[in-house]
């Protein structure tokens, strides 16, 4: 993508987004694509509290998800996360 000269427009924050998802790489590199394309996509706004607003909806489903996993001690699904985390912080390949 080239450069940028002045502020970014909506439209083009979301191809960055839609861009850095298809190659898997940070900020997105390690979300679910299907939740991740749905955030995007709905993104109303580059403001702080449209941002926030849209991506903590779906953090919220996720720390839900974690809660259960917990509960219900369910290893493989603690274990995943676990690995994503490490792989997240780059202390895995």
């Amino acid at each position: 993508m080239a450069g940028l000269s002045g502020p970014r427009s909506l439209e083009n924050a979301k191809d960055w987004m839609l861009s850095k998802l298809d190659a898997r790489v940070h900020p997105v590199g390690l979300t679910d694509v299907d939740a991740t394309r749905a955030v995007i996509a709905g993104l109303t706004g580059l403001d702080g509290a449209s941002c926030s607003g849209a991506w903590s909806t779906q953090g919220d489903l996720y720390a839900a998800a974690a809660e259960r996993a917990e509960a219900e001690n369910d290893v493989e699904y603690i274990e995943a996360v676990r690995r994503l985390s490490l792989l997240d912080q780059g202390l895995l390949d």
